[in-house]
């Protein structure tokens, strides 16, 4: 879903896009540099243009998002720049119901349905932020139908966690094994520290939602504490990499897919709610609770 069209006053001319104004000449960027650039740059020279799309979408990163996780942030941030690329063009205004049911339709039959409902939930964010600042008068992205998405399936077996486990690097061991055992999420572990370790409970902030949560240290999850404290005994972080540093997000995909282990990180939390039903392992209930399972254990009548 790509557009020939610009801004007003902004026109090509050698691989670059410029902005005219009274006849003068102002470069904003090269065209390889992409539409993202192109607002930002377009951003900054002119302070913002009040009804466009593009200013809302920057302003909305700049100064509407503080109320959300720092990694629906980060997530929200990536997404800024698709969708100035699709829709910077345009007046909040002009946006219609119509065309966002279309974009919706180009991801289903382009391989991204999942992705394009993640850019829907941000772009609807935009449009309440623009709401709020009196840009427009509606938003176009609500109540349009988001695509149908299949939930994952995936199971590890334990022999199959296990024979990763058994060849894992010993930096990686006490990681995987801890993220299975207690469920946390991946950027949690990685930036838990020694402090956080009190007594026989370990205590985690999420970073996704701001809760706070008392795990439980089973005799198991020690001793995987233990190994992972013995290798950072100059750091304040419980996990770290062979350098003895936190790991860092790419670190980690890194070390994982030279591992080759089959799974993805988060697949085990899914797993952990699989394996104890009956225990609340990742603070979910109800049909969230649901979602993680992964495999169900029916009984017979008799």
């Amino acid at each position: 879903m790509q557009t020939e069209e610009l801004p007003p006053g902004v026109y090509e001319k050698h691989g670059a896009w410029h902005l005219v104004q009274r006849n003068r000449w102002r470069k904003l960027c090269r065209v390889e540099e992409g539409r993202g650039k192109l607002y930002q740059r377009l951003h900054e020279v002119t302070g913002g243009v009040d009804g466009s799309v593009w200013n809302a979408i920057l302003e909305y990163c700049r100064r509407g998002m503080g109320e959300l996780a720092p990694s629906t942030q980060k997530h929200y941030r990536v997404t800024a720049l698709r969708m100035l690329h699709h829709f910077g063009h345009f007046q909040l205004e002009a946006v219609r119901p119509t065309h966002c049911a279309q974009f919706l339709k180009w991801c289903r039959e382009n391989g991204r349905a999942t992705t394009g409902n993640r850019e829907k939930a941000f772009m609807s964010s935009v449009w309440e932020f623009a709401l709020s600042e009196d840009w427009c008068q509606e938003n176009p992205w609500r109540g349009v139908r988001r695509n149908k998405e299949r939930p994952s399936r995936r199971y590890i077996e334990h022999w199959e966690l296990q024979a990763v486990i058994d060849r894992a690097p010993a930096p990686l061991v006490p990681l995987l094994a801890v993220a299975y055992l207690t469920g946390i999420r991946q950027t949690d572990l990685r930036l838990m520290k020694r402090s956080q370790i009190v007594g026989s409970a370990l205590w985690v902030t999420e970073s996704k939602t701001g809760k706070k949560n008392e795990h439980e240290i089973t005799r198991t999850v020690g001793r995987f504490l233990s190994l992972a404290l013995s290798r950072a005994t100059e750091s304040e972080y419980v996990f770290t990499s062979e350098r003895g540093l936190p790991w860092s997000e790419w670190g980690l995909q890194s070390a994982l897919r030279r591992l080759k282990a089959g799974f993805r990180f988060r697949d085990l939390r899914s797993k952990a709610q699989t394996d104890r039903p009956d225990k609340d392992i990742l603070g979910h209930s109800g049909q969230m609770r649901e979602r993680y399972h992964k495999r169900r254990k029916l009984s017979a009548v008799k």
